[in-house]
Order: C-alpha cells, then structure tokens, then sequence
C-alpha cells in the first residue's frame, strides 16, 4: 500500500474507535448515528486495506510476468540438461524412479545407490563448467526475482527460491575431489538446485496463469 493510502484507512479506523466510543456515552438518537457513522468508517477503512493490497498485488504479479519469460531459458536449460544426460546414462524409467526415491527421503543423497551416485557425480563434474554456468544465470535471476516481488508476496515462492540459490552457493565450493563426501554433497546439491529453481517455475505459472508453453521458450 502507498504512504497515503495507509494514513487514510488508519484514520478512518481510529475515527471508527473513536465514534464506537462516543455512541456508548450518547442518548439513543446519537447513538444510532454515531453507530451508522462509525460503521460507515470502518467499512471505508477496510475497503481501502482490501483494494490497495490487491492492487499491489497485481502490480507486483504483472511484474512477474515478463521477468518468468527472463529467468526460464537458464532453469530450463539445466533442468534439460540434467533430464537428457541422466535418461542416456540410467535410462528414462530409472532416472525417474531415482528422482521419486530422492524426494521421498528428504532429499537424501543416500537414498541413491553409490552406482548411481557415481554416475550422477560424472556426468556433473563432466559438464562442470556449462552448470555453474547455468547455475549461476539462476542465482542472479533469482535473487532479481525476489527483488521485485518482495518479502510478502508468495512465501513458497521464496522458500525455493532461497533454497535454490543456497544449493547452488554450496555446490559453487564443494571441491570434485572424487571422495564419496564429495559424490554425496554434490549429488544433494545439484540435486536440490534443479528441483527448486523447476518449483520457481511451477509456481509462478501457477500464479501468474501463464500457458505452459511460455515457461520454456
């Protein structure tokens, strides 16, 4: 809500105290004024806190729109990334079996297998360079992101947005030493930075009704 905007609906809600008082005090002729007037007072102050968040809201949500058309390419592009090189080693069933096991634990890297953390490890620390790449194209779209849409506007929103971006803080000083702390830290990570930047997306479409053709174009 703008400035003016608040200092109008707190008088009108103090006016509507301040008349709900006077009718207690009053004959029953002022009374029934007092009580029309201060009712009047409060409906005013609650119509203007109703529109105006409403109207921030869509401010904000329309926003949104274009900055979604911005921030897609890069999420999409990794999350494609990881999906076509993951299908060509595990195969499409399995990888999808591994993503489900993955998210039922928690998150846990140890719910993969150490096969197919080792193949996951691979093919990440093979493309290395074009990931952190991706991944960092996403830190900045995200962190922009929150920027417009502010603290308030959507909390899943911005719990996957900051979960993405710690993932990808993480990922970012791991060091691909081939030890098996270091399989299961990056597999968790990398793991946790796709899923979460694709529910940015998700959620944004949901919120915003664009097409789901527009979220990767």
């Amino acid at each position: 809500m703008k400035t003016k905007e608040i200092y109008l609906a707190t008088a009108c809600l103090l006016l509507f105290i301040a008349l709900a008082i006077g009718a207690a005090y009053s004959n029953p002729y002022w009374q029934a004024l007092l009580i029309n007037l201060s009712t009047t007072a409060l409906g005013l102050a609650i119509a203007l806190i109703v529109i105006n968040v409403y109207l921030d809201r869509s401010a904000r949500r329309e926003a949104v729109r274009p900055l979604l058309k911005l921030i897609a390419p890069a999420i999409g592009a990794h999350h494609n990334d990881l999906i076509h090189a993951a299908w060509d080693r595990f195969g499409k069933p399995q990888f999808g079996e591994i993503a489900k096991r993955y998210t039922e634990n928690n998150g846990d890297p140890r719910a993969l297998t150490p096969d197919e953390r080792n193949s996951l490890y691979d093919i990440i620390k093979t493309n290395r360079d074009r990931v952190l790449d991706l991944l960092g194209r996403i830190d900045n779209d995200l962190r922009e992101l929150v920027v417009i849409i502010g603290w308030s506007f959507d909390p899943d929103i911005l719990k996957h947005a900051f979960s993405c971006r710690y993932a990808i803080s993480q990922l970012r000083i791991i060091t691909f030493d081939d030890s098996n702390d270091a399989k299961l830290a990056i597999c968790e990570q990398f793991l946790d930075a796709d899923m979460m930047a694709f529910a940015v997306l998700r959620n944004l479409h949901s919120l915003i009704g664009s097409p789901k053709e527009e979220l990767f174009t």
